[in-house]
């Protein structure tokens, strides 16, 4: 007979404890005990709990713990399990199993692989397909009733249940299928999830390992990786870019960056980009890091917009990276289509991009799975009062519109609510480490693969640089990398040409639209050239105060003339700004051109041009009118 002790309950009762063999009533810690057992309570019929306990009992009758030796040598269920089966004290009796990753052992322990596997299934992606679930299942047939799913209108919804009562903790739902449509309308189909109120004991019990301390390597696996470091690159080429915004070469709407804009101004930079096998429009390093410092330059206020520290920039911009928050739908899932306002009025994009700096920096020098990151983020962040686990509602599906499709348009797939944790959760942690890699806070590990899932599936794994420590305060003090002081150019005393001094030259991009490439290393500027996208006065003082930053800052007296030319011929013109209205007059009508010229009160109130054409102002056109008027003419 199992060895036997007692402990007090959190309602006061004695409670007995078994030996290893059976580990159904150790006792859980008091808050967890209190709080399962209010969310029983509140959540479950009686009938409901009841249920849950049968399937629990029916697995657990191969475990001899759970059972006391009588003297004939027949066994016996032990008091506490029978008085639940009873449906006495349920709540408190499921609490206990509940509560302890080892008593739901008894449950899985004894299920089938496939249904093993369904519940993995459900717990990751929080939702199955009826068609997926039977698949696992290996039957046609899932659920007890098969309700009108099948219809291709929204009111159309009623509960069923699944057939397999050892599933019973399994829920079912519905929402809109991917692919099938009628007269443009999706259909709405089953789904399979488990309730919130359960899912983080279930998790517990199929990933252990979430819950293990120091998920972290110091080396990457041993697969042919390429890791990607853009630290010192990054530094280098912000003190350029800060010049483009301090003259406002960079145009930022209010939705951001255009990519017309980005794509010019990565070539200013002569950024290096991700090593990608696909081509990825718009080019990711570019489309972050310009992006998404342009924009915190535009979201700054004026006291903080003329600094070239890039570490510090970096800092004000994480530490107010919630002015982003209605930013990073667009920013992260560039290549999806079909979030419609409502949609992304719920999202939780900003919630799960903060999870992630938190794991990163509770590991700072380590490698860390991006996808151990999303498991974590499944558990840590599914809260018992919402109706699902939060790591699904980055978008809320509940505001699809069904005549709306939402697609990856990298991957060319329709998607529906059981592909959201993958193309959302997953690729939202990808894209977001991609992001910190462009701005060199992060190395990122991608896979030797290729994938075709999202522009940013190769992303494995990812630990911080020393600069990204010290942008999110892991450490208090950053060693910038040391960046060589080179004379790049030199200007030509007596003619218009610009050398450049070394090679490659990071600054050469600025001189594609000031001036033409007559050699490898020489570029002849003229008006032309120079004036080539400039507007108006301010742009060319824009260009010169370029120019005199980071190609020269002496000026040979040529240069400073042929600028202070450039400035001095700008706007040579007086434009009028009177509107006229044009006439034409037949060359044959000569007695209407000798009124035209022969009466005074017309000949002021008419300009002549060639070609028999008169103009009148529109201020005179009436007094023109009423001229006319008086000798026979109507206009």
């Amino acid at each position: 007979m199992a060895k036997k002790d007692t402990h007090a309950t959190a309602s006061g009762k004695k409670q007995k404890v078994f030996s290893e063999r059976s580990l159904l009533f150790t006792e859980p810690p008091k808050k967890l005990l209190e709080d399962t057992m209010q969310l029983l309570d509140r959540s479950f019929t009686k009938n409901q709990l009841h249920k849950m306990f049968v399937a629990l009992h029916g697995m657990m009758k191969s475990y001899d713990g759970i059972f006391t030796q009588q003297r004939d040598g027949s066994k016996q269920l032990h008091t506490e399990v029978a008085k639940a089966s009873n449906k006495l004290e349920l709540e408190q009796e499921l609490a206990y199993i509940l509560c302890m990753p080892e008593n739901l052992r008894f449950y899985v322990d004894n299920l089938s692989e496939p249904k093993r596997e369904l519940w993995r299934r459900v717990l990751t992606n929080v939702y199955v397909s009826e068609a997926e679930a039977k698949k696992i299942l290996g039957t046609n047939q899932v659920f007890d009733t098969d309700i009108d799913s099948r219809s291709y209108y929204y009111y159309s919804s009623s509960d069923v249940s699944l057939m397999d009562k050892e599933l019973c903790f399994l829920s079912v739902g519905q929402s809109l299928s991917a692919t099938e449509k009628r007269y443009g309308y999706r259909k709405r189909v089953n789904f399979i999830r488990v309730s919130s109120k359960l899912y983080r004991y279930f998790f517990n019990v199929f990933f252990p390992d979430v819950q293990k301390v120091g998920k972290g390597r110091k080396l990457l696996p041993a697969d042919n990786y390429v890791v990607c470091n853009f630290e010192s690159d990054s530094y280098r080429a912000f003190h350029l870019l800060a010049g483009l915004l301090n003259t406002g070469e960079i145009e930022v709407k209010t939705k951001g960056v255009a990519q017309s804009s980005i794509k010019k101004t990565s070539k200013r930079l002569g950024l290096e980009e991700f090593p990608l096998d696909a081509n990825v429009f718009p080019p990711l390093r570019s489309n972050f890091y310009v992006g998404m410092l342009a924009m915190n330059y535009h979201l700054c206020s004026s006291g903080h917009k003329d600094g070239t520290n890039y570490e510090k920039a970096l800092r004000r911009m994480f530490g107010r990276i919630d002015n982003f928050e209605n930013y990073l739908p667009a920013i992260f899932f560039p290549h999806i289509t079909g979030l419609r306002r409502q949609i992304l009025s719920l999202n939780s994009c900003f919630l799960l991009f903060e999870f992630l700096i938190k794991c990163l920096k509770e590991e700072p020098n380590d490698w860390i799975g991006i996808y151990d990151i999303l498991l974590e983020a499944a558990f840590d962040l599914s809260n018992p009062n919402s109706s699902i686990p939060i790591i699904t509602m980055v978008f809320d599906h509940t505001y699809q519109k069904e005549d709306v499709d939402i697609v990856n348009t990298f991957s060319k797939k329709q998607l529906a609510v059981d592909s959201f944790v993958m193309e959302f959760g997953y690729t939202l942690f990808q894209s977001a480490c991609f992001m910190l890699c462009s701005l060199g806070m992060a190395e990122l590990a991608l896979s030797p693969l290729k994938r075709m899932e999202s522009p940013f599936a190769r992303a494995e794994f990812v630990r911080l640089t020393p600069l990204g420590q010290y942008v999110l305060q892991v450490t208090s003090e950053y060693s910038a990398p040391t960046i060589e002081q080179h004379v790049y150019f030199e200007l030509d005393p007596d003619r218009l040409i610009i050398r450049s001094l070394v090679s490659p030259n990071p600054y050469v991009h600025l001189l594609s639209d000031s001036a033409t490439p007559i050699s490898s290393n020489r570029f002849e500027t003229s008006p032309n050239s120079f004036l080539a996208n400039c507007k108006s006065r301010d742009d060319i003082e824009k260009k010169i105060d370029l120019f005199r930053q980071f190609i020269s800052k002496e000026l040979p007296p040529l240069w400073k003339d042929f600028f202070d030319t450039l400035i001095m011929h700008c706007n040579p013109f007086t434009v009028e700004k009177t509107n006229y209205r044009h006439y034409r007059v037949s060359p044959q009508n000569a007695e209407l051109i000798r009124l035209i010229t022969s009466d005074e009160q017309l000949r002021k109130l008419v300009v002549r041009a060639e070609g028999y054409l008169i103009l009148v102002a529109e201020d005179d056109i009436r007094k023109f009118e009423n001229q006319l008027k008086k000798h026979g003419y109507l206009l």
